[in-house]
């Protein structure tokens, strides 16, 4: 049979433990109770940690959303039911957008079957609220003093099928700091914010999957970080027009950053954009953590 539940249950899960494994270790979290959490053994993490990556090149994208968004839910307390029903919630988001179906082409030779990219997660404009506030709570855990601009950060987020700002949820007043570590903000609200909400908007629309972006700052420990990895950053060149033009004419490339280099009186400012705010934040902490090993 051709289920494509075994792409999944074989090359997809493996890969995501081993990811988050390699995640939760570095964030400090002991052997075994990254063993509790995903339900394996301690000994298995130990290998998880050891192995190389395997993956098939087509499953890269699926993975690194599902192990990223993941990790942060695990660093920030849920449990493992939890994370099971944010598993098969992100895998399902993630395949209705048709992120498995190269993979399940080039394994049976055929399109997946339609009844397996039916989105049948219920998330909705309360469920973004509630997600922009664990990834902001998260990103209060998780300081990134090298990437908090001078206007300060925000994040935004909106359900599938956004069409205006007033579908777009963030932060009024952006996120508040003190010495480089985030503070309690007030609660987002739909409509907060035009700048971030727009530029969410048009990518969107060029790529259906991203429902999130945060707004970083772009100076040079940012810059020196990218060129000591492999990043496809896209970035923004203002005499050839705005960032909506370049998001709607390129999208926001591979790794889904955007820089704009800014102007006089502007600031350059980097844009993230994922799946989903819990995602789009732990991606700026792993930048900052790369910010910080390059400094070492």
């Amino acid at each position: 049979m051709r289920l494509p539940h075994l792409i999944i249950v074989e090359e997809v899960l493996p890969e995501v433990r081993r990811k988050m494994a390699l995640y939760l270790h570095k964030d400090g979290m002991s052997q075994e109770r990254i063993a509790g959490l995903l339900g394996t053994s301690q000994a298995m993490v130990s290998r998880y940690l050891r192995r190389r990556s395997e993956l098939h090149a087509d499953l890269e994208p699926i993975v690194g959303q599902v192990s990223m968004e993941l990790s942060a839910a695990a660093s920030m307390g849920e449990d493992p039911d939890q994370l099971t029903e944010r598993f098969c919630r992100t895998l399902d988001r993630c395949i209705s957008m048709g992120m498995l179906d190269s993979r399940y082409r080039s394994r049976f030779g055929r399109d997946p079957p339609a009844y397996f990219k039916v989105y049948r997660s219920e998330s909705g404009r309360a469920a973004v609220l509630d997600e922009l506030e664990r990834a902001v709570e998260y990103l209060m855990s998780h300081p990134i003093p090298d990437l908090i601009p001078a206007l300060k950060v925000n994040i935004a987020g909106g359900p599938a099928g956004a069409r205006d700002l007033n579908d777009i949820a963030s932060y009024p007043g952006r996120l508040p700091d003190r010495n480089g570590r985030l503070t309690q903000p007030s609660p987002p609200e739909y409509g907060a914010s035009r700048h971030l909400a727009s530029v969410l908007l048009s990518a969107m629309r060029y790529d259906p999957s991203i429902t999130s972006a945060i707004s970083l700052a772009f100076n040079v420990p940012v810059r020196s970080a990218m060129a000591c990895g492999e990043n496809d950053l896209v970035q923004l060149d203002r005499s050839s027009g705005s960032i909506h033009e370049l998001l709607q004419r390129e999208g926001p490339g591979k790794n889904r950053m955007v820089a704009d280099p800014g102007d006089f009186g502007i600031e350059p400012c980097l844009y993230i954009f994922g799946a989903s705010p819990l995602e789009t934040a732990a991606r700026a902490v792993e930048l900052q953590n790369r910010i910080g090993d390059n400094n070492e």
